[in-house]
């Protein structure tokens, strides 16, 4: 019996060992492990504290470079270093603003804050179309920048998490109840609509003038023709030496219409051929890409069907007669000096009435 439990004990003696000589040398290899860890972190440390002091001496480059330089370069310098590409952050309101930008490249912009919007859905909504505060610059990241309404012909228009404002009470159920329907943009543009079931309106009444009228000034010879071919205010552009007080043509298809050269072009003259407002129209009516002299190149690239240059000096044959409305001024082309006519108006003469009436009329002198 003794002899048997010695054997155990040797047995389980030598099993001891051996599991603690595995464990030293588990021990042995976990130490191997730190200290490799700890030369890794070593130096990234050193990685770190190098890093470190090359971002310190290029911010003493910098104060040491504004400091020379004056005063309104100091902001460019500093909108640099805040975002050196000068683009504004990609967000989701960016995002939704760029759409915006895209999906209503033909419709007007309106001036509220600093921003400009475009009015959507019948006047119930103003769609944001800045990416910046024009007069700041500085880049619209979120919807806090934006004020919390908008006040446009006596309606209020309030805030949304998407930067769109929207009508707020009665006003909003009084346009749902019109029921107005929007002018289909295609059938004004061509005069026809290739959808077979359209929920836009359809107004003949309402289309661009023909190409051929505006470039040649004869009467378009194409039978199949569906662009208008009488000339008025709305669907005629304004009339370039009206402008300087030049405008000698008894038939004029062009609108006189007085603009300022810095007013913007009107976006949906230019793209659809056609403006509601007419002669009362703030914008310039002008075919000229109005993207190119808003942004200074044109977004729409291809697609843009707007000119990118000055026309040529076109002869016409056909009259505008809505013309006959405006007051035209008529001067006296035998005077022998300029200076006549600048110490007193005697020589000039105002005309309301077409001038077919008025060369009838006995009292009618032209000087």
């Amino acid at each position: 019996m003794w002899s048997q439990r010695t054997e155990e004990e040797e047995i389980l003696g030598n099993e001891m060992q051996k599991l603690q000589n595995q464990i030293e040398q588990q021990k042995k290899l976990l130490n191997q492990m730190l200290k490799v860890k700890q030369s890794k972190m070593e130096n990234q440390k050193m990685r770190l504290a190098q890093l470190s002091s090359l971002v310190k001496n290029q911010r003493i480059k910098e104060t040491g470079e504004n400091a020379k330089i004056s005063k309104p370069q100091k902001k460019k310098t500093a909108m640099q270093r805040m975002n050196p590409t000068h683009q504004p952050l990609i967000t989701t309101l960016m995002k939704h603003i760029l759409k915006n930008r895209k999906k209503y490249y033909y419709k007007n912009r309106y001036f509220f804050n600093g921003y400009k919007f475009v009015l959507i859905d019948n006047g119930t909504a103003l769609a944001l179309v800045s990416t910046h505060h024009e007069l700041t610059g500085k880049p619209v990241t979120d919807a806090i920048s934006l004020p919390l309404f908008i006040v446009y012909s006596r309606r209020t228009y309030v805030k949304t998490p998407s930067g769109t404002f929207t009508l707020d009470g009665p006003d909003k159920i009084k346009l749902k109840k019109s029921n107005t329907i929007d002018n289909c943009i295609f059938f004004t543009r061509s005069g026809c609509c290739t959808k077979q079931v359209c929920p836009f309106k359809h107004d003949p009444q309402r289309k661009s003038l023909c190409p051929s009228l505006i470039k040649h000034g004869f009467e378009c010879k194409n039978k199949n023709c569906h662009y208008s071919h009488t000339p008025t205010q709305f669907n005629s552009p304004s009339c370039k030496f009206y402008q300087i007080k030049q405008c000698n043509k008894e038939n004029c298809i062009f609108t006189h219409k007085l603009e300022n050269e810095k007013s913007p072009i009107c976006r949906e003259f230019a793209y659809n051929g056609y403006c509601d407002d007419g002669i009362s129209c703030k914008f310039t009516h002008s075919f000229q890409c109005p993207e190119l002299k808003e942004y200074g190149r044109c977004l729409l690239g291809t697609k843009c069907s707007c000119i990118h240059h000055e026309d040529n000096k076109t002869k016409n044959s056909l009259r505008n007669k809505d013309n006959d409305k405006v007051i035209q001024i008529v001067y006296d082309k035998n005077s022998e000096s300029d200076d006549s006519c600048s110490g007193s108006d005697d020589n000039v003469e105002l005309i309301v009435e077409p001038l077919d009436t008025l060369e009838g009329n006995s009292d009618y002198v032209r000087f």
